[in-house]
């Protein structure tokens, strides 16, 4: 019976070199899990953080449209205001309407081209900025599309 004794030994010691081997093989896929776990964690939390920026830069981006849209806006309607004294005291006078009105008409034109180059330069660089940040290209709600001539 000593030869079973030996045979059931040998077969306990090989037996726990297979669960001992299976355990560490286990231990290391879990480790490596647990490192594919924290490496995903990682990014993740790197990803939050771009998109994160990505929507501050978005916003700071279209409130600077806006405002350079709105501005633009303003000074046109204070310059027509301002220009419209003159040309108004001057088309009052009969010796100088004729002139007035050809010089009021050629100050309109070259002005509303300016301030419409300004508001297109300004449309182009928000899409250009939007279109780098990966966002839409088309204009956002917040900025006005029409054109105002007096």
């Amino acid at each position: 019976m000593v030869w079973v004794d030996a045979v059931l030994g040998l077969l306990a010691i090989a037996l726990s070199a297979e669960v001992w081997r299976r355990s560490t093989a286990d231990t290391r896929a879990i480790e490596g899990l647990a490192d594919s776990l924290r490496r995903s964690g990682a990014l993740l939390i790197e990803l939050r953080r771009r998109i994160e920026q990505q929507r501050q830069l978005a916003e700071a981006q279209q409130l600077t449209e806006t405002a350079v849209d709105v501005g633009t806006q303003a000074v046109r309607q204070v310059h027509f205001g301002i220009a419209a004294i003159p040309f108004g005291l001057l088309e009052a006078l009969p010796a100088t309407r004729d002139t007035t009105r050809v010089v009021r008409q050629a100050h309109d034109v070259i002005a509303n081209a300016v301030y419409g180059t300004i508001r297109g330069v300004n449309r182009l660089s928000g899409q250009a900025t939007r279109s780098a940040l990966g966002l839409r290209t088309e204009r956002d709600p917040g900025v006005s599309g029409r054109d105002d001539h007096d």
